[in-house]
């Protein structure tokens, strides 16, 4: 389960998230355990940027190509006949593995286009994030349950993504003691694993509901601390 403060944990926008889309809802229930299963979201920000996200559980061929023409499908998806190219909106790819496939020891690796000499940036149109999720499956959480509530980023990423590659219900429930976010994401989790009509009840009540209200409340800390940023002026 994927959800919005998970993805923020990931990308730290600078514009809130406007959209969420399952592309293949329809996932049989007796297929969430098949190797072969494959999740994709694709999410809107308020500012036009879409991010297309992917969970991989078994390393394929090619797996860089395919990712990388994934990312062209959606950015060329973006203009009808006749539109003009100044109107393609930046698309970051975000690609959660439960393997290891780069040479580095990062837990969370960007790739951009830039200039091979002198590093400046050919165009902000790609982005792309890969999390190996077993390197954050080696660490200890961080500072205990508060680590959430102290808005680092870091540890906000290394929960969400220790909660993406939990082996346990034990695991599940010591994560889910960290903030609510992370305790309903544990309960929506619980609902999609129960049976079909439980898993559409799921989509439906919780996660989009849940999604639009963490939505919300990002947008008015974003207010409250922008008017905090104005007092101080």
């Amino acid at each position: 389960m994927l959800n919005v403060p998970a993805l923020t944990a990931v990308l730290s926008p600078a514009s809130p998230i406007a959209h969420v889309e399952v592309l293949n809802p329809d996932i049989d229930p007796g297929e969430l355990s098949d190797k072969r299963a494959v999740l994709d979201i694709l999410v809107r920000f308020a500012n036009g940027t879409n991010v297309d996200v992917e969970m991989q559980v078994r390393p394929h061929h090619s797996l860089e190509e395919r990712l990388v023409f994934y990312w062209a499908r959606v950015f060329s998806a973006q203009l009808g006949s006749g539109d003009s190219h100044a109107a393609l909106k930046p698309v970051i790819g975000v690609y959660f593995l439960d393997f290891i496939r780069l040479p580095t020891q990062r837990l969370h690796s960007t790739f951009h286009i830039n200039e091979d000499h002198e590093g400046y940036p050919l165009t902000d149109a790609l982005e792309l994030h890969f999390l190996e999720l077993p390197r954050f499956a080696k660490l200890p959480l961080p500072s205990g349950a508060a680590a959430l509530s102290d808005g680092d980023p870091t540890d906000e990423l290394v929960y969400w993504c220790k909660f993406l590659c939990a082996e346990s219900e034990h695991d599940l429930e010591a994560l889910a003691m960290a903030n609510q976010d992370m305790s309903a994401a544990k309960q929506a989790l619980d609902l999609l694993s129960a049976d079909p009509i439980a898993r559409r009840l799921a989509e439906n009540r919780i996660v989009w509901d849940w999604a639009y209200r963490t939505d919300m409340a990002h947008e008015r800390e974003e207010g409250r601390q922008e008017g905090l940023n104005e007092g101080e002026k």
